[in-house]
């Protein structure tokens, strides 16, 4: 027998948070050297050359300490993903029916906890997460993780990287009452023949996010619950062995 103390978690790889209709963000990604992805790049770029004509793309900076753009129905892009890691968040408008979203960009030397702007990012990722939760339907809200690296052997890699996650998804379940998807692992050493940088665009409307990044196919760009970090650590250390 159910008992309130034993209710069953949400799985959000499931979808079980959106009610009514609600759609998940879906992801496509595209590698570097992938010749089958031009034509994923070529609407990749038709899709942001269109936005920033039309006024409607919210670009978030990658040169500090971290950013979080405003909560609106623009679509967001964000380049220079390495070490740092981002929060997207869509939801549906409760005045207008549209969908609005937000996306972050953040290094983890600065905003993990003991760092410089640990209290000052927490308070507006807070603020930001209240604010889609405010502002949207219920059951028609989707977070995601994205971004960060993994080196295996280097513990301040390694530690970076979990620490980033642990705190984001913390952060969205407090507030918004479930685990955010991390839609793909982290880039490998194994991955950056061709670099290691991963750049972001996300279209707001049809909650598409298009990621670039140095390789796919491998468990990296795996999806994953939070609370399987541990075990996508051991396929990410065989394949960067």
């Amino acid at each position: 027998m159910e008992t309130p103390d034993s209710k069953k978690e949400i799985n959000t790889l499931h979808g079980e948070h959106l009610t009514n209709g609600g759609r998940p963000i879906v992801a496509c990604m595209e590698g570097y050297d992938n010749e089958a992805t031009a034509e994923f790049a070529a609407e990749n770029k038709r899709l942001i050359s269109e936005a920033k004509k039309n006024k409607k793309i919210e670009i978030v900076d990658d040169s500090g300490a971290y950013s979080i753009s405003s909560l609106n129905g623009k679509d967001k892009i964000s380049a220079g993903y390495v070490m740092c890691t981002g929060v997207v968040g869509v939801g549906k408008d409760k005045w207008t029916d549209e969908n609005i979203s937000f996306l972050s960009h953040q290094f983890p030397a600065i905003f993990l906890p003991g760092e410089i702007w640990h209290e000052k990012f927490v308070a507006e990722l807070r603020a930001r997460l209240a604010e889609l939760k405010e502002s949207c339907v219920s059951g028609s809200i989707d977070v995601v993780i994205i971004g960060g690296d993994y080196n295996k052997g280097f513990a301040r890699s390694e530690n970076r990287y979990t620490g980033s996650v642990d705190l984001l998804k913390n952060e969205v379940s407090n507030t918004l009452g479930f685990l955010p998807v991390v839609i793909t692992g982290p880039k490998l050493p194994s991955d950056s023949v061709t670099g290691n940088t991963e750049d972001i665009f996300f279209e707001t409307a049809n909650r598409r996010l298009y990621i670039s990044r140095p390789k796919t196919g491998n468990s990296s760009s795996e999806s994953y619950l939070p609370g399987d970090t541990e075990t996508q650590i051991g396929k990410w250390k065989d394949e960067s062995a």
